[in-house]
């Protein structure tokens, strides 16, 4: 830190001379000087500060208790306020600053760390509750509603625009927020985003899903998915997780439940040309795989979905339904199969 050379020989001499009449050492004016490797300031008035922040030369430094000019992160005491002082002691105000190992921070214009939503320039960031800047995705509630949003690397926030991640779409509208569970036009072209926010391909096996999961929670008003807590079941996981080939696929769409200990499992699929009884025997395989893992774990109603579970064709058209909605009664899954078929039916004509 680079102090006045002069005041500080000064201040030496003075120390020096009153060490050798046994007084105690003070400075002799206004300014900054060193005490035992601490860097202390003393204003126009005589008065050393302490425990404050203090204004100096347009840039603002705290002080300890003793006086002591203070370096790194200070937390205000009894607040939530934060502030960050350079080796040289002057706030980081006003700015982005990088903490080596942490990340990024933005120090508002009274030196205070910020947290939340931030805006500059027309852009928006996100600033976590420790203040790092988020640079990735991130669950927010805005007005009581929560939706995903994802931040690039420079903490920019992502809007009116498309995210390709981990071998999926993802499209973020005018406020930042992804797009889920939706059809909707983005440049005059329709997509279609499933409950996770992946682009989906459409397709007829979508269609016929969706009018399967309609009827499904017509039946079930309380009832958000047919599926529950549902994760996707794409064309790529068939081989590995149902013995299901691709070259007897033409489209598909499915969901499963994401809990281990749930079997729910509805998938629609359109057989690929001449692949209609491959794609049907194959199907009915997966359907007693799927059992054997789960009739024996009697929890959440797997029992009766097992037992109602059943593969069904119409037309080009092969469906896989192991369902099961809990109402307040409890599970009817034999009924809720019923209404799946007879919606699959309908559809698949």
């Amino acid at each position: 830190m680079k102090k006045s050379n002069w005041k500080t020989r000064a201040l030496a001499l003075t120390m020096a001379a009153s060490a050798a009449l046994g007084m105690v050492a003070a400075p002799v004016s206004a300014g900054w000087y060193e005490t035992n490797g601490n860097w202390r300031y003393t204003n126009e008035n005589g008065t050393q500060i302490r425990n404050r922040f203090e204004q100096i030369d347009g840039k603002w430094y705290m002080f300890d208790g003793s006086g002591n000019m203070m370096t790194g992160w200070y937390k205000m005491p009894n607040s939530q306020n934060w502030y960050y002082l350079r080796e040289d002691g002057s706030a980081v105000v006003n700015q982005w600053f990088y903490d080596p190992g942490k990340g990024w921070y933005y120090m508002g214009p009274d030196g205070k760390m910020d947290v939340g939503w931030l805006k500059l320039n027309g852009t928006w960031y996100y600033l976590m509750e420790d203040g790092r800047m988020c640079s990735s995705w991130r669950q927010i509630t805005v007005d009581g509603r929560t939706d995903w949003y994802y931040f690039n690397d420079n903490g920019s926030m992502k809007s009116n625009s498309w995210l390709s991640y981990k071998g999926s779409w993802y499209y973020f509208d005018d406020k930042g927020r992804m797009l889920k569970d939706c059809t909707t036009n983005i440049d005059k072209v329709d997509y279609t985003f499933d409950k996770q926010g992946r682009m989906v391909e459409q397709s007829a096996s979508l269609d016929i899903y969706n009018a399967i999961e309609k009827a499904l929670l017509a039946a079930h008003p309380g009832a958000t998915d047919a599926v529950a807590n549902p994760t996707q079941v794409t064309l790529d996981m068939l081989p590995d997780a149902y013995g299901i080939s691709k070259e007897n696929v033409a489209s598909c769409y499915g969901e499963m439940a994401s809990f281990i200990t749930n079997c729910d499992l509805l998938l629609v699929a359109e057989a690929a040309d001449g692949k209609l009884n491959a794609l049907k025997e194959q199907m009915e395989k997966a359907l007693e795989k799927q059992k054997a893992q789960f009739e024996w774990y009697g929890v959440m109603g797997n029992t009766e979905r097992c037992a109602a579970a059943k593969v069904v064709t119409e037309g080009n058209y092969v469906a896989l339904i192991m369902v099961g909605i809990n109402d307040d009664d409890g599970y009817d899954c034999a009924g809720d199969v019923a209404i799946a078929e007879k919606a699959f039916r309908a559809a698949a004509k």
